[in-house]
């Protein structure tokens, strides 16, 4: 009887070792995770606020690319119209080259 108790009690002892082992198991899982996540989401977070950075950078840089292509048109607009003035051409001989008018020359005028 005694010898059965006694048994009975090793069992015991050992489920527990056992179920001890594995909830150890368990915290160091849940630990290294929780770590890990934590760990990652300083890093994501990092890589969030330099993609925002960048993303508004680029979008900074179109802006000001645009605005430079738009000033550079306007600038050569005003240096044709500028020149035109120079040389008496007419806005409409700048839309239409085509519809210039044609100088007497010196044979047609002979006719």
């Amino acid at each position: 009887m005694f010898g059965l108790w006694r048994r009975k009690r090793k069992e015991e002892k050992a489920a527990k070792e056992k179920a001890a082992r594995v909830n150890e198991q368990v915290a160091d899982s849940v630990a290294a995770n929780t770590a890990s996540t934590i760990a990652a989401s300083a890093a994501v977070s990092i890589d969030q606020a330099i993609l925002a950075q960048s993303q508004a950078q680029s979008a900074l840089f179109a802006s000001m690319v645009s605005e430079q292509h738009r000033l550079t048109n306007a600038n050569q607009l005003d240096v044709l119209k500028f020149t035109a003035d120079i040389f008496g051409i007419s806005p409409d001989d700048l839309i239409k080259p085509s519809a210039r008018r044609k100088q007497p020359t010196k044979d047609s005028s002979h006719g």
